[in-house]
């Protein structure tokens, strides 16, 4: 079930090795600590969407951070599947996708009401309350960023 989550406090935690999950077609999302976070494309100009790399990821075998997504997808040379919020059917989905590795930058932390948060660039984006996609460089503290619940299906 899609919820909001609020942004309580954001804060800089310094350089980290980043990854991004791309070409997640056709919902263009992927579910990283529970948050629907936009993927980024493989045609886009400048790939450099990033999270951290203990970011929890969503698949059919359980959360798994997304470095471990990435040494997956190397050691099988082949996409990883992922969990996708698909907002016409209100349901997730799960989709292939490609993990890729950005290097190292400065991230933010954003913290949720809920005490969760998630580490990413400034450049992440990320889908909010009204349905439109923000940068988290354009998130506010009291901004509210979609999320899923976790199910006790154990998806």
């Amino acid at each position: 079930m899609l919820k909001c989550k609020k942004v309580i406090k954001i804060e800089e935690v310094g350089e980290q090795s980043v990854y991004d999950i791309c070409d997640v077609f056709p919902n263009n999302n992927f579910i990283a600590n529970n948050i629907v976070s936009h993927n980024c494309l493989m045609l886009d100009e400048e790939i450099s969407q990033c999270l951290s790399y203990d970011t929890k990821v969503r698949t059919a075998s359980g959360d798994m951070s997304i470095e471990t997504l990435f040494k997956i997808s190397r050691m099988r040379n082949s996409v990883v599947k992922v969990y996708s919020y698909n907002f016409f059917d209100r349901e997730m989905v799960e989709k292939e996708a490609n993990v890729l590795f950005s290097g190292k930058k400065v991230l933010k932390k954003l913290l949720f009401d809920d005490g969760s948060f998630v580490k990413c660039s400034n450049d992440h984006r990320f889908f909010m309350r009204d349905g439109l996609v923000k940068k988290s460089a354009e998130i506010s503290v009291g901004d509210e960023v979609a999320f899923v619940e976790a199910e006790a299906s154990g998806r």
